[in-house]
């Protein structure tokens, strides 16, 4: 018996044809397994005849993705998925298939509805029903190029803004070293190019006139996460100082951790020369108010009252005569208190431009001149505390005191209806503190928030003190609510001028 007639009669026996059944079913279940896998795979998948390019087959996801139905598929070839513009590149493609997986990148493909979709394909070159075929799995990739178009729009936009921005922009490592900065913030330090900066600063902690302020703006930083208009002085290359206005926040990780500081700086050296111009300005103006203050209450006490007592004691030789027609002498006696009036008044409004006492005997015996005036004229009781051991302090600053105790209870007497106040005089070794209070209505919180952001608000008398209080290097406070309302001054003793 030849070898074939052996497998014959081999293969006719029942355990040999079981074996083979068995073989059978198993194939059956793999191919069932692969198909359902084919169906149901998520992804756009099909099989193409790769002599014809007409579908073979195609699986769910590739009908609902693109909008054709199965039997619209299975009619057309992949050529007809293509824009006309992209079939010569399909062509030239085609050959170009090795053994095993292939990634053939990026293509286009048009849904039914003419949609134009981008889509990554990978194929593998297989056998179908006899024909050299090839399975291909379909990406869409449209909404990904959509965001990273949309992604490089914006780092562009944001390479734009930050290159050709007005102001100085950086970023920064914690430590200081500069990891970013855009031509302004060269041109601001006095370097050609952010090249430039960058390779001589390698440090920005080192561009800080005070150190200290360096680290006041990093406690900002790691306090509020961002730190928003401060003022510091820096050095340009050349040595210069300037002032800048800083701003920054801190980039950190999903976990918490900094990664880098990013912000803006702003050259406010012109800024702060006009303020230094306009302070020395509005110190000069003060000075010479004061000036032309005491000019008018000497000429007002030595002249113009001088005068008017002259004409009241005329008056009263003039009434004291028998020899006058009633009528005369009760326009006479008008006329005298008038005059009398008229002289009194003329007194203590130069008293009130600048009292003698004040240049005198000094502060304290001021204060309590005008106390008693001041109580006598509007009803509110007034206390007023000063050390049991005074010294008189150099003349504008006692003048400086004086102006706040006046413009402070002239604002009680107008504006707060409080009938009370006090007065509280503290003198340390290097200042002096002075507190007007009252209990009155208190001021309005948007006025006060005005006055203490930019010092308007609260009229011009008030901005005078701030005024005064600040050529003095002092600090002018105020503090209200609905219980009351507090000024405070503090001054330092050294620099006032006598």
């Amino acid at each position: 018996m030849n070898g074939q007639s052996s497998f014959k009669a081999a293969t006719k026996k029942p355990g040999a044809r079981i074996g083979r059944e068995r073989v059978e079913n198993t194939l059956r279940i793999s191919e069932e397994q692969y198909r359902v896998l084919f169906q149901i795979n998520p992804q756009p998948m099909w099989v193409y005849d790769l002599e014809t390019l007409q579908f073979l087959a195609v699986n769910d996801a590739a009908i609902e993705h693109h909008g054709y139905s199965r039997e619209e598929l299975l009619a057309m070839t992949i050529k007809d998925l293509r824009p006309p513009e992209e079939v010569p590149r399909l062509a030239e493609y085609l050959p170009r298939a090795g053994e095993g997986l292939n990634l053939w990148g990026e293509w286009r493909h048009r849904k039914k509805d003419g949609t134009e979709i981008n889509v990554e394909i990978t194929f593998h070159n297989i056998t179908w029903l006899g024909r050299p075929s090839r399975l291909v799995l379909v990406k869409d990739i449209t909404d990904h190029k959509r965001a990273l178009k949309a992604l490089e729009d914006a780092e562009q936009k944001f390479r734009s803004i930050f290159e050709n921005a007005v102001v100085g922009m950086f970023q920064t490592t914690e430590e200081g070293r500069l990891l970013t900065a855009n031509l302004a913030l060269a041109r601001i330090y006095g370097y050609e190019s952010p090249g430039d900066l960058m390779r001589s600063v390698n440090n920005i902690n080192k561009l800080y006139v005070d150190p200290p302020g360096r680290a006041e703006f990093l406690r900002r930083l790691s306090e509020r996460g961002a730190a928003w208009g401060f003022e510091a002085q820096h050095y340009r290359k050349d040595g210069s100082v300037i002032w800048v206005l800083e701003s920054a926040r801190a980039v950190r990780d999903s976990t918490g951790k900094v990664l880098y500081f990013e912000g803006s700086v702003q050259s406010i050296t012109d800024r702060k020369r006009a303020e230094e111009t306009l302070r020395e300005l509005s110190g000069r103006v003060l000075q010479l108010q004061d000036e032309e203050r005491r000019h008018l209450a000497r000429e007002l006490h030595d002249s113009t009252a001088q005068d008017l007592s002259i004409m009241a004691r005329n008056l009263r030789r003039l009434s004291e005569s028998r020899s006058l027609d009633p009528g005369v002498d009760k326009i006479l006696s008008e006329t005298l208190e008038m005059a009398e009036k008229c002289t009194r008044g003329v007194r203590t409004l130069s008293y009130l431009l600048h009292p003698p006492l004040l240049d005198e005997v000094g502060l304290v015996c001021a204060l309590g001149w005008y106390v008693r005036g001041f109580t006598q004229r509007s009803g509110i009781r007034v206390e007023v505390v000063t050390p049991t051991e005074y010294r008189r302090l150099p003349g504008e600053l006692e003048r400086t005191l004086f102006r706040i105790v006046q413009e402070s209870l002239t604002n009680v007497h107008r504006h707060s209806g409080s009938r009370t106040a006090s007065i509280e005089l503290v003198l340390d070794t290097d200042r002096v503190k002075l507190e007007v209070r009252d209990e009155g209505r208190g001021i309005p919180c948007e006025t006060l928030k005005k006055f203490h952001a930019g010092g308007v608000g609260l009229g011009v008398g008030v901005a005078g003190m701030r005024e005064r209080v600040r050529q003095l290097g002092g600090r002018l406070d105020l503090e209200s609510n609905g219980s009351g309302t507090v000024v405070r001054a503090t001054l330092p003793l050294q620099g006032a001028r006598a």
